[in-house]
Parts: structure tokens; C-alpha cells; sequence
């Protein structure tokens, strides 16, 4: 029951974040730098996908991505992983950058 109510609440979180022009982001690229610094260790997106059951393409995802969207159950198992705690993976923005909208192709006469 605690899990399902932290990710309700995480989800909750992410929606108020987004109507109050802020953002949670994570951090995952430097994360892992982090790691390797503490460790000497290189950490892969390849290397992580194993210790975290998650694909290397949702990572690719996450790393690549200020606006992805995960649940909190990836976010623990990133942590574990990267012995990092959830505030050094996580960070709210203010004011992100507005998501950019496709532009219409002018048609040539």
C-alpha cells in the first residue's frame, strides 16, 4: 500500500510541477559520471540495463530526455544501482523550456 501511495503522490507531484512552471527532471547522465568518479568504474547505459532490469533503450530515454517520464519504482532501482540517493538524481526546474511545436512547411506558389 506505501508503494502504491509513493508513486500516486510522485505522480501528483509531477503534475503540480508542471502547472506551476517547474519541472522534475532526472539526472541520470551525471549520475553516472558521478559513479565513475567515486568508483573508477565506467557505467554504461548496457551496464546499468543489467543491474536494473530496465532496457538500455528507457535509459537511453531518461539520459536524453528533460522531459521522459518514468515511474518511481525505476527511479529506486536507478538509485540502488548508482548508490546515489533520489535527491542527487532528481532536480526541479524552474521555468523549463517550453516543448517545441511543429512548425507548418509554407507552401510554395
Amino acid at each position: 500500500m506505501l508503494e502504491y501511495l509513493s508513486r500516486e503522490m510522485f505522480r501528483f507531484l509531477a503534475h503540480l510541477a508542471h502547472y506551476l512552471d517547474h519541472m522534475i527532471t532526472i539526472k541520470l547522465r551525471d549520475a553516472m559520471q558521478a559513479h565513475r568518479r567515486r568508483t573508477g568504474e565506467r557505467m554504461t547505459y548496457a551496464v546499468l540495463a543489467k543491474l536494473t532490469d530496465i532496457s538500455e533503450s528507457t535509459l537511453r530515454k531518461i539520459g536524453g530526455s528533460l522531459t521522459h517520464h518514468t515511474t518511481l519504482a525505476n527511479i529506486e532501482k536507478l538509485c540502488r544501482a548508482l548508490k546515489v540517493t533520489p535527491g542527487s538524481l532528481l532536480e526541479l526546474i524552474d521555468d523549463p523550456p517550453k516543448p517545441k511545436r511543429a512548425s507548418k512547411k509554407k507552401k510554395r506558389s
